[in-house]
């Protein structure tokens, strides 16, 4: 007898419905009215046989079932219940029931959170937006518009951004519907806060919340910054380390004199900011001086200063450079003096390099005492024209043979003038609007020879410049534009004494400009049926008036949005619009349509991804260097962007769509893997996975044994 005998032997039947498995029809999940239920059946191991399944249970019209052969074994499934209660499904293969059919399921109704509210209350965040480590950031979900409903089990999840590990975030109910959270990390990274109820995630969801460490200015270090060396037209630049700084903003101002300030001036220094490119943890700063001298760079981090800021540096210049010689005097601007009248002005030539001021001087000077030059030092001149007789004097200033800038001084001396002559009139003496030209006309004739000045004067006593042109010998016009409301001040001299009626006391109002009124973004975008059309208006300069929205459907029906105020001073409109339309959308400002409307808006159905179809051999298994395709059909899914994104090893796989020819709503999709791998391909509608989503396959070289490279 042979060792072993006798041999047991099994002999199997063409078909055998015990090795069936079905997967996804575990009661434990929460179905819901018109939520897609998904599952699998497996036959490899089955043998050959017919597959069927039944499905039964409440309905409120036809159900939606979907049986897909994957052409492999298995079967994919989708069944969206239309009403609330038990349904069954039957499963059977060769006639016979598989392992756990009939398998029964409880659908609840419909959950609707398109109205649940976040809102963060905390209030521990930067100036750059983050939070610093150790800082609790605190979430409060309003679910109250879910009253009645059996919510189910509220959860959320948290991961990290960069370093992907998850993450606990502490929860609490506060009453029925109202829950708060807390998310506090240790560690510095950009954390996605998942909130749901069930498997429905909240609106917003995931939320990004930023962390990093407390701003430590005394460890950023500035680099290559010389005290002295610079040059006037070379750019200074020098570098920041900030990478163990935590987290803040870097600001690099250089302060200087202003040598242009007179003695009455608000402003004594001027600040250039300099210009920053970021590169990970260093800074490169580059800064333009705007003349020589001492200067101070205020270098800070999240508004303090780093160690050694402020820091002084000296700037140099080159040859001699007339342009940057300067006349500073409240006679600068005058060119009309009665005779007596003493003309000084101050020539500041410090930052014209070496050279001398040259001065030549034509009209009816008598003798030399009346026009006198004094070098008072550091490169500053003083000139004093005192003319005994009437007339016209040209004044030439020059620095190293080259004419400085506002010369030649064109002077005019004359006897005494009688204001009381002149006349006013015009609009502009009493009223004006903002950003409205206001004119205004003085007539001098019979007054005698003088210049006309005015100055316009706001309620915090800041100043608008006055336009005054002379048509002809006697006749001044003038203009002026004012930038804020309120009771402005308008003086106006002839020959520097204030005209009759002078100063004048000028209304500035608000003016009604709807064409100032805009949407933000610049058009309404279309929506999605149940979704509320959300968008901003910008009113704030468009003057006094009110703002009204209306919807007007084909058929005439009007719909009127409603507005809430923001605290940025735009105005937020909503639109409930009732069904798949399109509408024209009028925006009236005062009464009148900003520009652009009426707006055409289009109210789309939803979209409905459990509908939406993916076949092709391109889903199964394939080998490196073998183009793939399958198909996407979304002729039944409504509205929506298609999304596709492959999972596997970098640059591997690279996808390719397109529209089948003569069939806009099936999209094509083709790839050819270059690495060996396993991928996931995750399709999604309207951002939701489509049925069957993500599919997996694995890419093979064939001439490898182990399958992989």
């Amino acid at each position: 007898e042979i060792e072993g005998s006798p041999f047991r032997l099994l002999f199997r039947g063409s078909s055998e419905p015990d090795r069936v498995l079905v997967k996804g029809l575990d009661d434990g999940k929460n179905w819901r009215v018109g939520k897609a239920v998904h599952f699998s059946v497996d036959t490899k191991q089955a043998g050959k046989g017919k597959l069927v399944v039944r499905a039964s249970g409440p309905t409120q019209g036809a159900p939606k079932f979907d049986l897909h052969d994957n052409g492999d074994g298995t079967y994919r499934a989708a069944y969206v219940p239309s009403a609330v209660g038990e349904h069954c499904f039957q499963v059977t293969y060769s006639d016979d029931l598989v392992p756990g059919s009939p398998f029964v399921i409880m659908v609840a109704e419909e959950l609707d959170l398109v109205d649940v509210r976040v809102d963060e209350v905390s209030a521990v965040q930067t100036a750059d937006g983050m939070y610093v480590v150790g800082q609790a950031a605190e979430l409060i979900v309003d679910a109250t518009s879910c009253t009645g409903y059996n919510l189910p089990q509220f959860s959320t999840r948290v991961s990290a951004v960069t370093s992907g590990t998850k993450s606990v975030a502490m929860t609490s109910q506060l009453s029925d519907y109202t829950y708060r959270v807390r998310l506090q990390p240790q560690e510095a990274d950009t954390y996605l806060l998942g909130i749901y109820f069930g498997s429905e995630a909240v609106p917003g969801s995931p939320f990004r919340l930023a962390y990093g460490t407390a701003p430590a200015p005394n460890k950023c270090q500035v680099l290559g910054l010389k005290v002295d060396g610079w040059l006037v037209t070379q750019p200074m630049v020098f570098h920041v380390a900030t990478g163990d700084a935590g987290v803040g903003n870097l600001k690099v101002e250089m302060i200087t004199p202003n040598v242009d300030a007179g003695p009455k001036s608000s402003s004594h220094f001027l600040t250039t900011e300099a210009t920053i490119q970021r590169e990970g943890g260093l800074h490169t700063v580059e800064l333009r001086p705007l003349h020589p001298g001492y200067h101070n760079i205020h270098v800070t981090w999240s508004g303090q200063n780093v160690q050694g800021s402020p820091f002084r540096v000296a700037v140099l210049g080159n040859h001699p450079d007339a342009s940057r010689c300067r006349l500073i005097g409240p006679d600068v601007k005058r060119q009309y003096f009665k005779v007596g009248d003493r003309y000084e002005v101050k020539v500041n030539c410090e930052r014209a390099g070496p050279g001398q001021l040259q001065v030549n001087a034509t009209g009816a000077i008598v003798d030399e005492s009346e026009l006198a030059v004094s070098d008072i030092g550091d490169g500053n001149y003083v000139l004093v024209l005192e003319p005994s007789q009437p007339g016209s004097y040209t004044i030439e200033l020059g620095w190293a043979d080259n004419p400085i800038p506002g010369t030649p001084l064109q002077l005019f001396f004359a006897n005494n003038v009688d204001v009381s002559r002149c006349t006013l009139d015009g609009e502009g003496l009493r009223s004006a609007k903002i950003s409205r030209p206001a004119f205004f006309r003085v007539v001098t004739r019979g007054s005698g020879l003088a210049p006309l000045s005015a100055s316009f004067i706001g309620p915090k006593g800041q100043p608008s410049p006055v336009e005054i042109i002379q048509p002809s010998l006697g006749i001044f016009q003038c203009a002026y534009m004012p930038l804020s409301a309120g009771s402005h001040t308008l003086e106006v001299r002839y020959g520097n004494v204030e005209v009759p009626g002078s100063p004048f006391t000028v209304n500035v109002s608000q003016p009604f400009a709807p064409e100032r009124c805009s949407i933000v973004g610049g058009r309404i975008k279309d929506s999605i049926l149940g979704k509320p059309i959300q968008f901003y208006i910008e009113s704030t300069e468009a003057g006094p008036g009110t703002l009204s929205v209306q919807a007007v459907t084909g058929d005439g029906n009007v719909i009127n949005g409603h507005l809430s105020q923001t605290v940025n001073g735009k105005t937020m409109c909503r639109l409930n619009l009732p069904e798949v339309d399109r509408y024209a959308t009028s925006v009236l400002y005062g009464g009148v349509h900003i520009a652009g409307s009426p707006f055409k808006v289009r109210v789309l159905p939803p979209p409905k991804p459990n509908l939406v179809m993916v076949y092709g051999g391109g889903l199964s298994n394939c080998e490196v260097g073998m183009p793939g395709e399958f198909v996407v059909d979304v002729l039944e899914a409504g509205s929506g962007m298609l999304g596709i994104r492959v999972h596997g090893p970098k640059g591997g796989f690279k996808v390719k769509t397109s529209r089948l020819p003569n069939k806009d709503k099936q999209i094509l999709v083709q790839y050819n893997p270059i690495e060996t791998g396993d991928y996931d391909i995750h399709i999604t509608w309207a951002d939701e996975s489509v049925p069957g989503s993500p599919f997996h396959l694995a890419v093979i070289d064939p001439h490898n044994v182990n399958g992989y490279s």
